[in-house]
């Protein structure tokens, strides 16, 4: 008997999701990559489902889904506590056929705290501290952010950065692997209307090898594309596209990593959706 394809059931949670709303409306988050420092406010809830897709690497046929199922509860005006349920699905198939195909899924689950210290609507600039912890059977991560935000323009125009310091243990193969990243995004978004706006996303993504502390830099990578957000009550829907740009360096001197300036091991092109709204 065929099995489901795993991307294939998530869609269809989607679906159900979108379909089993109320008539509230999410808060807006114009970007899928950054985060802003709009966050709920007192007493609000919010569930979010989204989907990522990566595909394109060098000398293989390559598909990676990732889900995530969100819930989100205001504290306080300025504190967000939200938990998440994560799912990953990769395949891949070398070209030619040198190597037997890979297969990997995962599950995991993780937390998130935002603090609002300063705000971007009453204060010449929105800044927040995030916190994330991520556990799975193959996986333990810590990731810390700093979000910033400015508004021009009446606040029709978002502008928003994030600097990312995540450390990370997983397991291979029975052993378990530390690594760290530093990343910095950056994001434009542009309200056309009330219910739509558009935008882009930039970033600069930056593997260390180790903990920090004794950590290396070994390889980065930069991603730039398009994003676009409709409020169509009951739900909020955001789409985008990145590419990875041909800026890419390797500090390791492993052959074969950088292809014509992309970094090899990693996709070419993430496709990204995700819908969400407030619950009574």
């Amino acid at each position: 008997m065929c099995q489901p394809h795993p991307a294939r059931s998530w869609i269809w949670a989607a679906v159900l999701l979108v379909a089993g709303a109320g008539s509230a409306l999410a808060d807006d988050q114009p970007f899928l990559t950054l985060y802003t420092t709009d966050i709920d406010s007192q007493y609000e809830k919010e569930i979010e489902q989204s989907f990522s897709w990566a595909t394109q690497k060098p000398r293989q046929a390559f598909n990676g889904w990732v889900s995530r199922t969100e819930f989100e509860y205001g504290v306080t005006d300025d504190l967000q506590l939200s938990g998440y349920v994560n799912y990953e699905w990769e395949r891949s198939r070398p070209h030619p056929p040198s190597q037997p195909d890979g297969t990997f899924h995962a599950v995991s689950a993780s937390g998130e705290i935002i603090y609002r210290l300063l705000n971007p609507y009453f204060d010449p600039i929105g800044f927040a501290l995030y916190l994330e912890p991520t556990f799975g059977d193959n996986i333990r991560e810590i990731e810390g952010k700093l979000l910033f935000q400015k508004n021009f323009l009446n606040d029709t125009l978002r502008l928003a950065g994030n600097i990312n310091f995540e450390q990370a243990w997983e397991r291979e193969g029975g052993q378990w692997k530390e690594g760290s990243a530093i990343e910095f995004f950056a994001g434009a978004a542009y309200n056309v209307t009330p219910e739509f706006s558009v935008g882009a996303e930039f970033n600069n993504e930056n593997d260390l090898e180790g903990l920090f502390g004794s950590a290396h830099l070994t390889r980065n990578a930069y991603y730039l594309g398009p994003t676009i957000s409709y409020i169509a009550s009951p739900f909020v829907i955001r789409l985008g596209v990145q590419f990875q740009m041909p800026w890419a360096t390797d500090h390791t001197a492993d052959p074969g990593v950088l292809a014509n300036g992309y970094l090899a091991d990693a996709e070419r092109t993430r496709v990204s959706l995700r819908i969400s709204m407030d619950l009574p």
